[in-house]
């Protein structure tokens, strides 16, 4: 089999995110839809009849081509049906266009793999089995996680799943985004193009809480495929901080879900203090992998470096 470089024009969808679908790898980011609402430009790595599939987000600045990694994508790479080994690995690496002189991008957790020339580091990922019951996932719940939410039962709240997209982005504008001064309008235009999609496609749901009053306090966007529920973008005003309205949300989740065959992907975190939160429900360490390459003219790579 050989790997052909197809622009966007000329990938056949249903059959690009059928690969996705049944990769041993599934990933709602690699699905032509949300590529569409998240990036301008991409093109495909498709291996024989898309038996794997490699998406190449790409820009172009000073006249050199780069590969970089959208917003709201925690984990592209390679998506394959048929399986990773070595072949596969060196055959995309190998294939990806010299075009592109700066290469700074995330792989999934399937592709470690190491190659020449390309720099590979470990990130951070939490994820929580939902296959045992709520008892028992609740047993692994941390101490303090037990008293935050016996606090938030005091308070009332109320859980809902009517809150639309454009309260969910307000509501994260306004507190952990305004803290992200790489965020800026047109992130915040994707992210309503992401969250409207993924609700038309049927994947993805926006689930709040409320206080006693009926108001809004804190939030989160998931996205749910056949094998993981993904917590794409939770947020909390201060009154849901105070209130520990988030641990209440993701209970919530844990609860709705135990017993099944999913797994909660908290999608990180590199930030010890969140990352300390999602493991307090129990949640593991698993691994991503940064991938770079910097074959940039010298005077360009002096000043990228």
């Amino acid at each position: 089999m050989k790997i052909k470089i197809l622009k966007r024009e000329d990938i056949e969808d249903k059959v690009w995110n059928g690969c996705v679908h049944f990769a041993h790898n599934p990933r709602p980011y690699g699905y032509t839809w949300y590529l569409d609402n998240i990036c301008e430009n991409w093109e495909g790595m498709v291996l024989g009849n898309y038996h794997a599939v490699f998406p190449l987000v790409f820009n172009r600045k000073f006249g050199i081509d780069y590969l970089f990694q959208p917003f709201f994508a925690q984990q592209l790479g390679i998506f394959s049906r048929i399986g990773f080994n070595e072949a596969l690995f060196t055959m995309f690496f190998e294939n990806i266009p010299e075009k592109y002189k700066y290469i700074d991008i995330y792989l999934n957790e399937m592709n470690e793999f190491r190659y020449p020339d390309y720099e590979l580091t470990p990130r951070v990922n939490l994820l929580l089995n939902l296959n045992k019951s709520y008892e028992t996932l609740f047993e692994s719940y941390s101490k303090n996680l037990k008293r935050n939410l016996k606090k938030a039962d005091k308070h009332k709240l109320h859980i809902t799943a009517g809150i639309s997209p454009e309260r969910m982005v307000e509501l994260f504008k306004n507190n952990p985004g305004s803290k992200v001064k790489a965020l800026k309008d047109k992130e915040y235009h994707t992210l309503h193009r992401v969250i409207h999609h993924s609700i038309y496609y049927g994947v993805g749901q926006v689930i709040g809480v409320l206080n006693e009053n009926r108001e809004l306090i804190s939030a989160g966007f998931f996205i749910f495929d056949k094998k993981r529920i993904y917590n794409i973008l939770p947020a909390s005003n201060a009154e849901g901080k105070e209130k520990c309205a988030m641990h209440h949300l993701i209970n919530y989740i844990i609860l709705s879900n135990a017993g099944t065959k999913k797994t909660l992907d908290f999608e990180g975190s590199m930030i010890e203090s969140i990352a300390n939160f999602f493991k307090s429900f129990g949640a593991e360490e698993t691994r991503y992998w940064h991938l770079k390459r910097n074959i940039l003219p010298w005077y360009l790579k002096m000043l990228k470096n």
